[in-house]
């Protein structure tokens, strides 16, 4: 394969795509950016301070994974979240998640395992906390989401890992409406717990 050489300039596009996405993504997931709400690229520009084209890819690359409709002449809207859409993803996840864990504790490297045991330390410590502040509710559901990444990845089953990476926007927004509404609780939490008492979650 031949190298491709990176300039300065296309270095610099690079980032301010994840810069983009990334924002954009965690203003959704912690609902700064609402389920329902409708907005459009220039709004978004001036709220970030970023390019039209970094935050029409990142528009793009959320719309691939679900958590953004485009609506033809009127700009995006954020995927509404309804109580059946709730409740499907958990009764999908109720059968997915436990086998996810028993399947990825068993084909884990020492390093993965330890890995998924940092996650859960820091968990720990941010529900050691006696309220969850702004900056918490994210770092809650990143630690949450990266154990579970671990564990996925761990099971060594592509079609599992697939259906995981599907489910991981939506369940990750679920879960911080979960922490915001009320205060660490949550699957997060329960983790956390099984992390204490030495028990692997199931």
């Amino acid at each position: 394969m031949k190298a491709t050489k990176v300039t300065e300039t296309g270095l610099e596009s690079a980032t301010l795509r994840e810069v983009a996405y990334h924002r954009l993504r965690d203003a959704i997931i912690t609902c700064r950016l609402g389920p329902g709400q409708q907005f459009t690229e220039r709004q978004l520009v001036t709220e970030t301070g970023l390019g039209i084209s970094p935050i029409r890819e990142a528009l793009t690359r959320l719309d691939h994974e679900g958590l953004v409709r485009t609506l033809p002449r009127k700009g995006y809207q954020v995927k509404p979240l309804t109580i059946k859409m709730v409740d499907d993803l958990f009764e999908y996840w109720r059968l997915l998640g436990p086998e996810i864990a028993r399947r990825g504790v068993l084909g884990a490297t020492p390093e993965q395992l330890e890995q998924a045991r940092d996650c859960l330390k820091k968990l720990a410590r941010l529900f050691s906390e006696a309220a969850p502040s702004t900056q918490a509710t994210p770092r809650a559901v990143q630690l949450s989401e990266g154990f579970f990444t671990v564990l996925a990845e761990s099971t060594h089953n592509e079609y599992m890992i697939a259906a995981y990476r599907r489910l991981t926007t939506e369940i990750a927004r679920v879960w911080a409406l979960t922490i915001t509404e009320k205060p660490w609780r949550g699957p997060a939490d329960t983790l956390v717990s099984a992390h204490r008492s030495g028990r692997t979650p199931s």
